[in-house]
């Protein structure tokens, strides 16, 4: 039985980009790409008050994630959010899913 899977990524867009121009890519990375990846579930997004970014995506099983993963590197559709971000901040970890609490 496949496992749920959770990415997270915690990143700074770059000095040049407004956090309101990043904002609005981000949301759309979200509806037009990532949300029409198999195995996708969900995609939340938060700042802090430094201006760090994290993105939670919930993925059906690791197959999907890494499929995701490998096309988000080289897809044009979202080569410009890729640009956006600076590389020194880049974080990413991956993880199997061990509980689900909602209210």
């Amino acid at each position: 039985m496949s496992k749920r899977v959770i990415e997270i990524t915690y990143f700074k867009p770059k000095a040049e980009v407004s956090q309101k121009t990043f904002e609005a890519r981000n949301i759309r990375v979200g509806v037009e790409y990532a949300s029409k990846q198999d195995g996708f579930i969900s995609r939340e997004t938060g700042v802090d008050a430094d201006g760090t970014w994290v993105i939670v995506v919930a993925w059906e099983n690791m197959e999907s994630s890494r499929a995701s993963m490998t096309k988000f590197g080289t897809d044009l559709s979202v080569a410009d959010f890729n640009e956006m971000i600076e590389p020194s901040s880049f974080r990413m970890s991956v993880f199997t899913s061990k509980a689900l609490i909602q209210k």
